[in-house]
């Protein structure tokens, strides 16, 4: 388990939702109901070895200290495209916002053209806004 640094990484975690989520996920929070529940599954995008599954579950805890973060796999095992590598539950609120946190910010990402100087959507929000890409 993580207790080397275990205080520097929940400070490290906090600072990473602050800037990352600031005063909270607002689409999130204003389409789902405050009280819903919610069972996740977090699969391997690509085969690989597992890494941060306790990042993941103190993530999703300092957002809801009870979500239920069950891992099927242990650190350093190698995994398959689409293989299930955990399982999160509790409030949806709390597991949508940590998935957004833990995804990198997918729906953050922004296309910048350097020979028309224009911004443009990324796929996650392109897609979030109805937009092909």
């Amino acid at each position: 388990m993580m207790t080397e640094h275990s205080d520097e990484l929940s400070e490290g975690i906090r600072r990473a939702l602050e800037e990352d989520i600031r005063s909270g996920d607002v689409t999130t929070n204003v389409i789902v109901p405050a009280g819903a529940i919610l069972l996740g599954r977090i699969v391997a995008k690509q085969n690989g070895v597992i890494a941060g599954l306790g990042i993941a579950k103190r993530v999703f805890l300092s957002l809801n200290r009870d979500i239920t973060f069950t891992s099927q796999v242990d650190e350093g095992t190698s995994v398959e495209k689409a293989q299930l590598v955990a399982q999160v539950y509790g409030s949806a609120r709390a597991l949508l916002t940590g998935e957004l946190a833990l995804d990198g910010g997918s729906l953050a990402e922004w296309d910048y053209d350097l020979e028309t100087d224009e911004i443009s959507p990324g796929r996650g929000w392109a897609g979030f806004l109805g937009r092909e890409r």
